[in-house]
């Protein structure tokens, strides 16, 4: 049972990096990135509840379960992300 928490680990990892790259790309200068603290806010709350869609998702059952239970909550998070920079909805 070592696998599980070393997925979990990178799972967390990754969401922590997606969040930190935007504030990397500020710090060395691109101009088309200009978050502001609201922005960090917003994304950290959709992050964390991605990563709690996911290991809730690595729980269930089947592996089918987990990959339809991980999809649905990938897409999700992407319509809400989608939506809160553009504003579709």
């Amino acid at each position: 049972m070592l696998r599980r928490p070393v997925i979990h680990f990178r799972l967390w990892a990754g969401l922590a990096a997606l969040l930190a790259a935007p504030a990397l790309a500020m710090a060395l200068g691109a101009s088309g990135v200009r978050w502001t603290a609201y922005d960090f806010a917003y994304m950290a709350m959709l992050v964390a509840a991605l990563g709690l869609g996911l290991e809730l998702a690595l729980r269930l059952g089947s592996w089918a379960r987990r990959l339809g239970a991980a999809a649905l909550v990938a897409v999700a998070a992407l319509v809400v992300w989608i939506d809160g920079a553009v504003g579709l909805f």
